[in-house]
């Protein structure tokens, strides 16, 4: 949440049934009170599925309440096409996915025989540290990605099985879901920075190499001073706003909030009216 962490335990109650005994439901609830001063957080968990685009919704509605009076509210929808193997091109999906997976046992195999062959020396090349890297977010992307199905897969038993009136909880696929995404992220990330090798025969590129390489350790030092700036900026925001804004309620939350202001994306009314003197 927004204002803390959350186990997985607490009470349950499942909302199903039509709209009149739902209402009927929320004013039990209330009159036994299960809201009360001790409750700190109320989840609300449901997951739709478009079957005509592929997309299941994992959504979840969280209000916090503060012990001192209050709630913060979030919500987070999280679409994730789950069935990969629902669609025309299935057939070609598979084939590709099979292709990169051989790729990626080819690579394995490389880069043991060259760690083999040159021993520590292998630890000493930039461009050997990126393959590993690549081949790390490779096989962990694959990994997750068929658990991910195979959770899939269960809990879609599970709905039939219950003919839809069970609950199903998404949110564990969904969060690794979410992992998968992060994988492929870092692998873009280093497969990007791999062209740099292709093209270090390019005179432009060479360059650039060149220079980067001639100013490294003053880039560094920059980016250390910088780092230090930032981050006793982003303190600074988190310890004022963290009570007024949610933006600042994290400390996280704050360093993402410095980001923006350096992009000039920042609600300056809001920071005027809580702290006019500092700001």
């Amino acid at each position: 949440g927004i204002l803390s962490w959350y186990s997985g335990g607490g009470y349950v109650v499942p909302l199903k049934g039509s709209k009149e005994e739902l209402i009927i439901q929320m004013k039990q609830l209330q009159e036994e009170n299960w809201i009360d001063r001790y409750t700190r957080a109320v989840f609300v968990e449901f997951t739709v599925y478009n079957p005509q685009v592929n997309l299941f919704a994992i959504s979840t509605i969280l209000a916090e309440l503060h012990p001192s009076g209050g709630t913060v509210t979030s919500v987070r929808f999280e679409p994730a096409m789950l069935l990969p193997y629902m669609t025309s091109a299935m057939l070609f999906q598979i084939v590709c996915e099979i292709v990169y997976i051989l790729f990626a046992l080819f690579f394995i195999v490389r880069e043991l025989r060259e760690l083999f062959k040159t021993k520590c020396q292998y630890f000493c090349s930039f461009w050997n540290l990126v393959e590993i890297g690549i081949i790390s977010m490779s096989v962990a992307a694959i990994v997750i990605f068929f658990y991910r199905l195979i959770v899939t897969n269960k809990l879609t038993k599970e709905f039939k099985n219950t003919h839809g009136n069970g609950y199903v909880k998404f949110q564990y696929v969904g969060y690794w879901n979410e992992t998968f995404s992060y994988m492929i992220g870092f692998l873009c990330f280093l497969a990007t920075i791999k062209f740099l090798k292709l093209l270090r025969f390019n005179r432009k590129m060479s360059m650039l190499s060149s220079t980067l390489k001639f100013s490294a350790w003053s880039l560094i030092h920059f980016g250390i001073i910088f780092l230090i700036v930032f981050l006793a900026f982003s303190q600074l925001f988190y310890l004022t706003f963290m009570h007024i804004d949610v933006d600042y309620a994290t400390f996280v939350a704050s360093m993402v909030a410095g980001i923006l202001m350096m992009m000039g994306k920042y609600d300056i009314y809001s920071m005027i009216m809580a702290e006019p003197v500092l700001t």
